[in-house]
């Protein structure tokens, strides 16, 4: 399953990535921090996340999400990721082209000339490299956010 089309957006600067693991059969909620506002679209498109998990996985994961740098910064939430205590994090595309310099491609400017061009990219040998690169650094893309 290409989880990455749950949210694909013209200028994917958010990117939420997790280090996966696992899962347990029993009943799960999932840690998830961001740095954008509670009100900003990508807190938003969590907020839909959320919901949708507990409604495809039958109840059995939910999601306690966590906005607003409550959990820290980017650095400080991609290293949570990295240490499992927190399943995953959502931040731009900025931070994330540290450590995978190739992901900062798909924010230049002028680069889609729409939001069909940037999901086909995303969803095609673009997004294979990138979710190759981020693999390689231990991540998994779970879902791309527009935020321009």
């Amino acid at each position: 399953m290409r989880c990455r089309r749950f949210l694909v957006g013209p200028v994917a600067t958010a990117i939420l990535v997790a280090h996966l693991q696992p899962a347990a059969a029993q009943q799960s909620t999932l840690r998830i921090a961001g740095n954008f506002a509670a009100e900003h679209t990508s807190s938003k498109a969590m907020e839909t996340f959320k919901t949708e998990l507990v409604a495809r996985s039958n109840g059995t994961l939910s999601a306690d999400l966590f906005p607003g740098m409550q959990l820290g910064g980017a650095r400080e939430n991609v290293v949570a990721v990295r240490a499992g205590t927190i399943f995953a994090t959502w931040v731009g595309v900025a931070f994330v082209s540290r450590l995978v310099p190739e992901v900062e491609a798909v924010s230049l400017p002028f680069v889609f000339e729409g939001r069909e061009h940037a999901m086909r990219a995303i969803d095609g040998p673009v997004g294979d490299l990138i979710e190759e690169k981020l693999a390689a650094k231990g991540f998994t893309a779970l879902a791309w956010m527009e935020l321009g």
